[in-house]
């Protein structure tokens, strides 16, 4: 059930997506075409068109999924989901799926159109496309590589995370207590656990005693409230809190349970 359901997702998101990614890989192309010409005004001007390609793909996908989540689940379409014979898990387990799916491999996309931009920002300026990648294989092979994976794995959670948050917002929102309020119980709960999050991390910050030094060669088992002057007064803190980390990991397994409950 898990596979139809996943497929079924797919046959219904496809083409919307699609079509968006056509236009803005259009409008990419057009405005990388524009920069090579090399004229001054209508090379800025491509140049601007080509970044706004690339801000609408890392917002626009997911606003998208977001979207249909709702829309799928208590719109119009709704009914016609809920009377799937399918569990609560199955069906969750097909959307988050879909939605990190979609989502990561739409970064992906925005960063390699984000290296195009690069390209075409190099050779208008005299240079090359070798020159663009060279200077970005200069730049990984000096980047503290513990920083670097520690990065890309933030960057993996995180995404985990938003998906898993955004699915319990819609869900809870949209139970029977928040009916009344129609779209904006969603809107409630996501301001409220936010001001929750944003608590909650600023005190694991506080009362977990552990960090790194800036250049990721040494743990640091030391509060950080000693170094909120220095972060207040715009000074670089001596070491850098690790203690927001358990909060995003807790957080994850809380919003999917917590989903799971709220659908059954």
């Amino acid at each position: 059930m898990y596979a139809a359901l996943l497929k079924h997702e797919a046959r219904l998101q496809a083409r919307p997506l699609l079509s968006f990614l056509g236009i803005a890989l259009a409008v990419f192309a057009g405005g990388l075409a524009a920069m090579l010409l090399r004229v001054p005004l209508l090379a800025e001007f491509g140049n601007v068109a080509a970044i706004i390609v690339c801000l609408l793909l890392a917002v626009g996908v997911p606003a998208h999924l977001l979207h249909r989540y709702y829309t799928s689940m208590y719109g119009r379409e709704g009914y016609l989901t809920h009377v799937i014979p399918a569990k609560h898990t199955a069906l969750y387990a097909a959307k988050f799926t879909w939605a990190a799916g979609v989502w990561a491999a739409s970064l992906l996309l925005t960063l390699a159109l984000a290296y195009g931009i690069a390209v075409a920002q190099t050779i208008t300026a005299g240079g090359t496309a070798s020159d663009t990648w060279a200077a970005l294989a200069t730049a990984l092979a000096n980047a503290n590589q513990t920083a670097l994976a520690l990065g890309i794995a933030w960057i993996a959670v995180g995404l985990l995370t938003y998906v898993a948050q955004f699915g319990w917002v819609v869900t809870f929102g949209m139970e029977d207590r928040f009916r009344s309020l129609g779209l904006g119980g969603p809107v409630v709960v996501w301001f409220v656990s936010y001001l929750v999050m944003q608590v909650v991390t600023f005190a694991a910050m506080v009362l977990i005693p552990v960090g790194v030094t800036p250049d990721f060669s040494e743990l640091v088992f030391a509060s950080f409230l000693g170094e909120l002057p220095k972060a207040f007064a715009n000074e670089d803190p001596s070491f850098i809190p690790l203690s927001w980390l358990p909060v995003i990991l807790v957080a994850l397994p809380v919003y999917v349970i917590w989903t799971l409950h709220s659908l059954k």
